[in-house]
């Protein structure tokens, strides 16, 4: 089974996942303190919490010869 993973949503539910936790650990209860809590949401929201997405491009390995024609080769000599 094969998962590709598409970078464009990946970054948007990372960025939702590390914007939940910065204001979960932040411990800023909106009951007690509402001003200073819409402010660190909005601080959370303008932050550019992941740059990217970062896609890379490598070359394949270079083709050899497979398992069953190396143990030819090496048991011919």
């Amino acid at each position: 089974m094969t998962h590709e993973l598409d970078p464009l949503l990946f970054k948007t539910r990372l960025r939702e996942t590390l914007a939940r936790y910065t204001s979960t650990a932040a411990g800023v209860a909106a009951a007690r303190a509402p001003l200073l809590s819409q402010r660190v949401a909005a601080t959370i929201a303008a932050a550019d919490l992941v740059k990217g997405p970062f896609v890379e491009s490598l070359p394949d390995f270079e083709k050899g010869a497979s398992i069953r024609q190396m143990v030819l080769i090496f048991t011919q000599n």
